[in-house]
């Protein structure tokens, strides 16, 4: 019953994101006939350029300025000053650029709205290979477990907020106390700091909740550095760097553990911006340098981590793409999930439409376009969009297996024929996947040099948070260039190969290509169909001769006998 819903809701998931791409295809469509007399300039291949460049660092480096924008705004300390001594009524700095920032207009919506729908598609189809392919583990089983725990929660919470609390059982809290004492041991392992080396320890600065241990290591410093807020504020009451300082730090402490560390590190980096600014104008004994050297230290840590997780640079870029090729398992996905009225369209003008025709035509277009699916992407696409073959495949199984069908859905027999087909397509490229597999690791191997060369001159400049700022942004450039590198390894089309791997085939072994064998099996099936046609023509034809021949006797034999009476 669980696998049914799970398979309804996510056609429900496939059919929400089609209507949301049509839709947004219309727009563009209306959108490019409004402006077609307008002049438009392209760019080209400019992937190596400078703009390509700039386009990289914001996608592979992204920062975190919008959760910190409410307070900074991008005032210094003379804007403050100047601020203060500005008359009443006057419209207060920053709120320009502020306004400008959130005035969008319904183009930006709409490219904001097609790029949400495509984000969500990776996570989607996450979750679906998990629930029909997936391997249980202890982390999966705890996550799980973490959620359950969350929802709850908010149950009880809700349940309380319509004045319904007595309906709960009266052994809730001693029943959940167990729950309770697990969900803090687990959230105590996980902020724990671990005494390893950063060489040892997979850094993830850009992931939601990678590194939950690290961000456990600004509190310490984080508080001491309120501390002394605390203390100048009370000389130097409603001064706006101070309460700019504080408002920063209080913001960085507000984030969770599940936060990215670039949020929290961005965080930092502007606290230390601010900080210099005001170490410039006051003296000695209001200096916050020793309570920012923590920060200052954890913050190089990061950055220091962050270059030597060289390898996360390439894997961002093989997560690119197997994202990409996720997005392409909605299409494969409504084909399996066509119903019975819907493979009359799969037969032929020439054929009869019956069941058995219109499955075996519907089971045609399947295998061609799971064939086309596999060989028609790029490398970096190839092993996910197999993996996408396999958790249909097992969809498929699990689905007939353990679900009662529903009016109106293909036969269990047509089914099972499906995931045989995906299952055979799936097979029959294993080996083009190992020889891409091999060829991409190939490539790899060259890019990954470089990048050791980039990390072993990397220098880190912690004088003051403009230096700190400028070799972060030159470390993360070279890092671009080789990604963008690597991109341009994994994006031709895995059709080459396979061709050169079945001419290779051909003249080694003598195995010629599928489409040869489907064809000269075909050919067999006509010329045994039509001998067998010959040999019943020939066996009806002696059989006809056979009866002529034995007419012909028994006329004799009654002429002879009818003789012999008159005798």
């Amino acid at each position: 019953m669980f696998l049914g819903l799970a398979s309804a809701l996510f056609s429900r998931l496939v059919s929400a994101w089609r209507r949301a791409r049509e839709s947004a295809m219309a727009r563009e469509r209306a959108r490019n006939e409004l402006y077609k007399f307008k002049e438009q300039t392209f760019e080209g291949n400019s992937a190596d350029g400078e703009e390509g460049i700039e386009r990289e660092l914001v996608e592979l480096y992204p920062e975190f300025h919008d959760t910190y924008m409410d307070i900074t705004n991008g005032l210094t300390l003379d804007d403050m000053i100047s601020e203060i001594e500005k008359p009443p009524g006057t419209e207060p700095i920053g709120n320009v650029k502020r306004d400008a920032q959130e005035e969008t207009t319904e183009e930006e919506k709409d490219d904001e709205e097609y790029e949400l729908d495509s984000k969500l598609l990776p996570y989607v189809y996450a979750c679906y290979k998990r629930i029909f392919s997936g391997v249980s583990s202890p982390e999966r089983v705890m996550e799980a477990w973490e959620q359950s725990y969350i929802i709850g929660c908010e149950l009880v919470d809700a349940v309380e907020a319509m004045g319904m609390s007595e309906k709960l059982d009266m052994r809730l809290d001693t029943l959940s106390l167990p729950a309770h004492l697990l969900l803090v041991a687990h959230a105590h392992s996980r902020l724990t700091p671990r005494n390893k080396d950063t060489a040892d320890t997979e850094f993830k600065l850009y992931k939601a909740g990678g590194n939950p241990e690290e961000i456990g290591r600004v509190e310490k410093p984080l508080k001491m550095y309120i501390g002394r807020l605390g203390v100048l504020l009370q000389e130097f009451e409603e001064h706006p760097m101070l309460l700019m300082l504080a408002r920063l730090a209080e913001r960085v402490g507000s984030l969770t553990s599940n936060s990215p560390v670039i949020e929290v590190l961005t965080g930092l980096e502007l606290i230390l911006k601010k900080s210099q600014e005001w170490q410039a104008y006051v003296p000695r004994r209001c200096s916050v340098e020793a309570q920012v050297k923590g920060l200052s230290e954890l913050v190089m840590r990061w950055r220091r981590m962050e270059l030597e997780s060289w390898s996360d640079t390439l894997n961002r870029v093989d997560k690119e793409y197997y994202d990409k090729a996720s997005t392409a398992w909605c299409h494969l996905f409504e084909i399996t999930h066509v119903r019975t009225a819907d493979l009359k369209a799969f037969v032929s003008a020439e054929e009869k439409e019956t069941e058995e025709s219109s499955s075996n035509a519907f089971l045609n277009e399947l295998y061609k376009a799971a064939t086309d699916f596999v060989q028609k992407c790029s490398f970096g696409e190839l092993p996910a969009r197999l993996d996408i073959l396999d958790s249909l495949r097992s969809e498929i199984n699990r689905t007939v297996c353990y679900s009662d069908p529903k009016p109106g859905d293909i036969s269990p027999v047509t089914k099972m024929k499906m995931a045989n087909v995906l299952g055979n397509v799936h097979k029959l490229h294993q080996e083009l996947r190992v020889a891409a597999e091999l060829r991409n690791e190939r490539e790899r191997k060259g890019v990954a040099t470089k990048l050791k060369d980039a990390v072993k001159l990397a220098r880190w400049d912690m004088s003051n948070y403009w230096s700190l700022r400028a070799t972060t942004k030159s470390s993360h450039r070279k890092l671009c260039v080789l990604a963008t590198q690597y991109r341009d390894i994994l994006s031709p089309s895995v059709g080459a190969m396979r061709v050169q791997m079945e001419e290779k085939d051909e003249l080694e072994y003598g195995i010629i290509n599928v489409a040869s064998i489907v064809a000269e099996i075909k050919e067999e099936i006509k010329i045994r169909a039509a001998r067998k046609i010959q040999e019943h023509e020939e066996a009806a034809k002696e059989e006809k001769e056979g009866k002529g021949n034995n007419k012909k006797r028994r006329k004799r034999r009654n002429k002879r006998k009818g003789e012999s009476e008159s005798r």
